[in-house]
């Protein structure tokens, strides 16, 4: 399986996927992240590029990995035409990214929290919101399916939210483990599947 890890960073991830097995490339705008990723992991194809205008033909991947890349966008729309681009019909993307109404990714990464820290924060980047992701991706052609989940906090940027990590990850675990509560989970993960256009069957038959 090919896979694309678009905003690989150093490329932790996409060494993990390839120790199964898969054909991974490594994609980051960063010079010095795409470099790190080389030396670590030499079984990974890495390259410098924009998520927004990648360098390949059209369907060259079966799965394109974002890894906490979505959030970073304040518009999404043309990285989602661009994921769709670089898929085969039929193939799948995954995304995670932090979630706008989990109450303490609100309080420390959302603009309009009195309490945000714009410390390790990328221009533009901001939590999301399920639905509004969902519906950029939809329209770029894929079917989506989206849900919150509970991720246990290791680091944050700010000194005094590094302290206050044990008190979020006991609180996220108290009080928003009841199923209503779900949605209010700290990370989205998105999985969509590339639709075939009418046009394309139409073709094949």
């Amino acid at each position: 399986m090919r896979v694309l890890d678009l905003g690989c960073g150093s490329g932790v991830f996409s060494h993990l996927l390839s120790r199964h097995g898969l054909s991974v490339t490594g994609v980051d705008i960063s010079p010095r992240l795409i470099d790190l990723g080389a030396r670590l992991y030499p079984e990974v194809k890495f390259l410098v590029g924009d998520a927004e205008a990648l360098p390949f033909e059209n369907g060259q991947f079966d799965c394109v990995f974002l890894g906490g890349l979505i959030h970073h966008f304040a518009d999404p729309s043309a990285l989602a035409g661009e994921v769709a681009r670089q898929l085969r019909d039929g193939g799948t993307f995954f995304a995670f990214d932090p979630n706008r109404r989990n109450p303490f990714m609100w309080v420390y990464r959302d603009h309009d929290s009195p309490f945000y820290s714009s410390k390790g924060v990328t221009p533009g980047e901001r939590p999301i919101l399920a639905e509004e992701v969902s519906m950029v991706f939809a329209r770029a052609g894929f079917r989506i399916s989206s849900e919150a989940t509970s991720v246990e906090y290791r680091y944050a940027a700010s000194p005094l939210m590094r302290i206050l990590l044990p008190a979020c990850n006991l609180a996220e675990k108290v009080f928003l483990s009841p199923p209503f509560l779900g949605p209010c989970r700290a990370f989205v993960l998105t999985y969509g599947v590339k639709l075939v256009r009418p046009s394309q069957v139409s073709r094949k038959t």
